[in-house]
């Protein structure tokens, strides 16, 4: 089989596009670069010349058929390191596979997906920021200039002293009353929820802040993972007992939670607020697929968004700062509008953009039909660390997480309504 990368400069992509499909060339797209697939007919010779692509490289294939595989971090690799990698996004890789194979790999649960890459179509877009700024409200500014990146390491590292947040351990339930503890003391409501696993418990921490508007009034979510694991092969049982201190995977997104709930503790809001931290996510999406089974149909209708963060911190792009907002088309279309436009106004994010769910807490939600979106570190590499001893802090990035958190906090802060003056 033979097959190509085609890579275009970013005002280029529509004329690319339809170039491509005049050659009959398949295609999917990463960004300004596309993998395609040839058709016996195409002229490399003449898109390799044409003034739009920047650059084009044929490759051959033994493979048969071509799967698209989304991963967390290396786990595809990890679990099947004698597959050539064809093209290499992270968290987006291109495999040449025969359908028997396919199906094997299919059958085995695992943290990757894999489909079949059939048609043309784009798996994300990096979007261009825009050449004037975007307004910023100055109520909305005063909350992500309140973001504090001192705040933040030091919960972050409150979080990885634990050996482990495994689910099922006893440091889990400590890193959950630490939490517990600092919601409580900024004010929100706050219960806990059980969650069964594995014949055993575990929990999720839900905090709330109600908002002073008129009923009925929506609700505004944020979410993350507090549990961490070691499982280096996602093939293999992990040991709950293993060193898993869990920094990026998802301390991040959790010291990341704690930090939105301090700044918006003291605002007065129009709509509720909702802050949940899951149990059980490395075993399944345990912890979040329970609490919104739990939901009634009325309840899961007041979601306006879900905004759910899971590894928030380590700098896997080479463009610089680099958020990945996946959701669900079209129930999450609105909030990664929103989310990028707070990108645009109160952060120097690089955004892209992908409509293929997959493996964290924002797909329940999005399977019941309510709008949520998984705000994750940019991929252009993958996040080799995760699910091992290794994910420490060293490998945190100072600004990253601290851009993502006001992108988070500013489209929050919108969906809430602040009432009157901001507190200082």
């Amino acid at each position: 089989m033979q097959y190509a990368i085609y890579r275009v400069a970013a005002a280029s992509v529509a004329q690319a596009t339809d170039e491509l499909e005049r050659n009959g060339v398949q295609w999917l797209r990463f960004g300004d670069d596309y993998f395609c697939c040839a058709a016996p007919s195409t002229d490399w010779n003449g898109l390799r010349t044409s003034s739009i692509g920047s650059s084009l490289e044929t490759r051959e294939s033994e493979g048969v058929l071509l799967y698209l595989v989304t991963q967390e971090g290396r786990s595809f690799q990890q679990a099947h390191p004698d597959i050539p990698v064809l093209f290499d996004r992270g968290r987006h890789i291109v495999v040449s596979l025969d359908r028997p194979q396919a199906d094997r790999i299919s059958d085995h649960k695992a943290r990757f997906s894999i489909r079949l890459a059939t048609g043309n179509a784009v798996v994300f877009e990096t979007l261009t920021r825009p050449i004037a700024p975007l307004a910023a409200d100055p109520r909305i500014k005063s909350i992500t200039d309140s973001i504090s990146p001192s705040d933040f390491s030091a919960t972050l590292a409150q979080l990885v002293n634990h050996p482990t947040r495994h689910s099922l351990t006893s440091h889990f339930r400590e890193a959950a009353q630490l939490c517990r503890d600092r919601l409580q003391s900024c004010g929100y409501e706050v219960t806990l929820q059980d969650v069964q696993i594995s014949g055993a418990r575990t929990l999720n921490i839900i905090a709330d802040k109600a908002g002073s508007g008129s009923q009925p009034r929506s609700v505004a979510m944020v979410c993350a993972h507090l549990d961490s694991i070691n499982q280096p092969n996602p093939l293999l049982p992990a040991d709950p007992g293993a060193p898993a201190p869990g920094a990026d995977d998802n301390g991040s997104g959790s010291a990341g939670l704690l930090e939105i709930a301090r700044v918006l503790k003291d605002q007065s809001i129009m709509q509720d607020l909702r802050l949940i931290l899951f149990g059980g996510e490395e075993q399944g999406l345990l912890g979040s697929t329970h609490y919104v089974d739990q939901l009634p149909a009325s309840e899961c209708a007041r979601i306006s968004s879900v905004v759910n963060m899971d590894m928030i911190a380590v700098l896997n792009n080479t463009r610089g700062p680099t958020v990945l907002l996946e959701g669900g088309d079209p129930v999450s279309r609105r909030m990664v509008e929103g989310l990028t436009a707070a990108a645009h106004a109160y952060t120097q994010l690089t955004v892209k953009t992908s409509f293929r769910p997959h493996d964290s807490d924002h797909v329940p939600f999005i399977d019941k039909g309510v709008p949520a979106v998984l705000t994750i570190e940019g991929n252009d590499k993958g996040n080799e660390s995760i699910h091992t001893e290794d994910d420490t802090l060293v490998h945190i990035d100072r600004d990253l997480p601290i851009e993502i958190l006001r992108m988070n906090a500013a489209f929050v802060a919108a969906e809430l309504g602040l009432q009157t003056a901001l507190v200082g």
